[in-house]
């Protein structure tokens, strides 16, 4: 496990030649005259190694100085850097460099294109996703987002958004930084101007929940949203969020059935969610999600689950809900234990069997045959068997046209 900060290099002003120095003050701390604040972050917090984003007119040459580099491999670096732009072999010579002033191994330099068509854009999307192998498990990352062009800056956070998605090594994301210079205030303790260097990981946790929402009220899936609720410290959201997510997960649907119940009168969940400031925005729907159900019906119960797991697109989930809620609604009719394997049986002997036929209410007769269609199309969903070889799109427009002939089971 390493502390690695990824930071973006620029040009610098030209008529200053480089980076204005500057004062930054971290966590109350104030760093004197550094031009390249990379140098306060990896003494401040210990980085092991660094990943180093720019274009090859970048401040390779002040970057290598502001780590301990010697004069004479300054001005090469700057010589070959304002007349042909340096290249990939010239930057061994910094990432030699910044592993020497960290003590450790593994800092890389990046050279990528200035983004200025789609072309260069998607050349540099690929140099974002190399950078992303040499994050090992376990690392903490700090993302740097101060210096350089303002879009380089911006693609550095959202593809650190995307390689937290796609990559199967977990690290955690520590910081974002940025020095805001256009906000410099004067400091008491240090006698002079500083610039504060703020951390925007508020902004990454926006997107987790933005993510965590969006798979719940799209998709009826809660596990996210329950692990962001994990990490506050309210033990009562954090449980009965678990809870939730857990039951629809395993699709037990006597679990589920309980777990509603339980959360349906426990004002404590809502009222804690209310007070985590990115919760907000679902309260609305997990007290709809309470609401609509109603497990003390099992056959109802059922039924309106079948209807939740249509909308949300878990169509296979769906066809079993709805074969379980007909079985349900055939045993409560003809006086079955619905609880029992035994009455559980007998009911599908009556929608199956013919000879049963005169002992069904009349109210499921007109929908025998659509449960025996339904529990052939769930069996092939379930056991990989090619009934009426049925393309899905067609399973599931019947499934719409089933849960439509069924609203008697409400």
């Amino acid at each position: 496990m390493a502390k690695v900060l990824i930071t973006s290099l620029g040009a610098g002003q030209k008529r200053d030649g480089g980076y204005q120095t500057a004062n930054y003050q971290l966590d109350g701390k104030v760093y004197y005259n550094e031009s390249i604040v990379a140098r306060n972050y990896c003494d401040h917090y210990k980085i092991d190694k660094v990943f180093v984003i720019g274009t090859n007119k970048s401040l390779w040459d002040e970057l290598f100085h502001r780590f301990g580099g010697d004069e004479d491999g300054y001005l090469q670096l700057y010589e070959t850097k304002e007349k042909t732009g340096l290249d990939e072999n010239d930057l061994i010579r910094v990432e030699q460099q910044l592993d020497l002033a960290l003590n450790s191994n593994g800092s890389k330099c990046f050279i990528v294109q200035f983004g200025v068509d789609e072309s260069e854009l998607i050349t540099n999307f690929s140099i974002y996703l190399n950078v992303s192998q040499f994050i090992e498990p376990g690392d903490e990352v700090y993302l740097d987002v101060t210096h350089s062009f303002r879009s380089l800056a911006l693609m550095s956070f959202v593809m650190l958004s995307y390689i937290m998605e796609v990559k199967t090594t977990e690290f955690k994301v520590e910081k974002i930084l940025y020095a805001m210079f256009e906000n410099k205030i004067f400091s008491e303790d240090a006698k002079c101007q500083v610039v504060p260097v703020v951390d925007l990981s508020v902004l990454f946790d926006t997107i987790r929940w933005i993510k965590a929402i969006s798979y719940f009220k799209n998709f009826g899936n809660a596990q996210m949203l329950s692990q962001l609720c994990q990490e506050k410290n309210d033990n009562t959201v954090k449980g009965a969020m678990k809870q939730l997510a857990d039951s629809f997960s395993l699709n037990d649907l006597h679990n589920i059935g309980e777990c509603l119940q339980r959360l349906k009168h426990n004002s404590m969940l809502i009222k804690g969610l209310k007070n985590i400031p990115y919760a907000k925005g679902i309260v609305n729907d997990i007290e709809m999600l309470l609401n609509r159900f109603h497990p003390e019906n099992q056959a109802q119960f059922q039924f309106e689950l079948a209807e939740w797991y249509y909308e949300n697109k878990a169509y296979g989930l769906s066809y079993l809900c709805l074969a379980e809620a007909i079985v349900s609604k055939t045993c409560v009719r003809m006086q079955f234990n619905p609880s029992s394997k035994e009455g559980r049986e007998n009911a599908k002997a009556a929608l199956f069997n013919d000879d049963y036929a005169t002992d069904l209410p009349n109210e499921l007769k007109p929908i025998r045959d659509t449960f025996r269609d339904i529990n052939q199309i769930r069996n092939a969903i379930a056991h990989q068997t090619d009934y009426n070889n049925a393309k899905p799109e067609d399973n599931i427009m019947k499934l719409k046209q089933y849960l439509g002939n069924c609203k008697l089971l409400r």
